[in-house]
């Protein structure tokens, strides 16, 4: 009986230490779920704030973009409206001929849609 007793000794023994292992492995297991909850909620709180940033920093180009365009839009109206007036009186004043005219107001016309395709080109380059 002694045997059989110091058998069922040492099988507790065992069946102890590997319940220690379990509960160790077990503690482990957790304490890397919680670091890879961390990571990646630290994760997902840093790619937030990039993506508002991102945001920020696009609100403004197109600010920016609206502001330039309203600028130029005003500009090319201010002084293309102050061209065309200078332009006319100085018709009447020199008493330029009709097809002179029309050859200089076709090389305006050109001039005007030259500067809108520069403007369109810039634009389609800055635009997503």
């Amino acid at each position: 009986m002694p045997k059989k007793e110091k058998e069922l000794r040492e099988l507790e023994s065992k069946i102890q230490d590997l319940s220690h292992q379990l509960r160790a492995t077990e503690e482990l297991v957790l304490f890397a779920l919680g670091l890879l909850q961390d990571t990646t909620d630290n994760f997902a709180v840093w790619n937030e704030k990039r993506r508002i940033e991102a945001e920020k920093t696009e609100k403004k180009f197109e600010m920016r973009i609206f502001y330039q365009s309203l600028i130029l839009g005003l500009l090319l109206g201010i002084v293309g409206n102050l061209f065309v007036s200078y332009f006319m009186k100085a018709l009447e004043i020199f008493k330029i001929p009709s097809e002179v005219w029309i050859l200089i107001s076709f090389g305006a016309l050109a001039i005007t849609f030259t500067l809108i395709g520069i403007f369109y080109r810039e634009i389609k380059k800055v635009s997503p």
